[in-house]
């Protein structure tokens, strides 16, 4: 969905009421850090042998949530990283 020229991810869970979007909780800061360390860690797959390799599975995670501005843990432990604009 392209919102004033943001592109902008939901994911909806249904529940009995209908859905819920999921509240973007990650900032400007957070998402580069995220996508970096997200990147390192993909390419350690391809780079380490043995099972320690899919550990750096963990990259995905961390791109994931970069991308469509939300993380779940931060939801539960109440953190926001995105700066509030007034």
């Amino acid at each position: 969905m392209i919102c004033k020229n943001t592109l902008v991810f939901y994911f909806y869970i249904q529940s009995r009421k209908g859905f819920i979007t999921l509240k973007e909780n990650v900032g400007l800061i957070d998402r580069i850090i995220r996508i970096i360390l997200g990147l390192i860690l993909l390419s350690l797959f391809f780079l380490l042998d043995g099972g320690i390799k899919y550990i750096s599975i963990i990259g995905i995670v961390l791109l994931l949530t970069a991308f469509i501005k939300s993380c779940p843990i931060y939801s539960i432990l109440g953190i926001n990283s995105r700066s509030i604009k007034k």
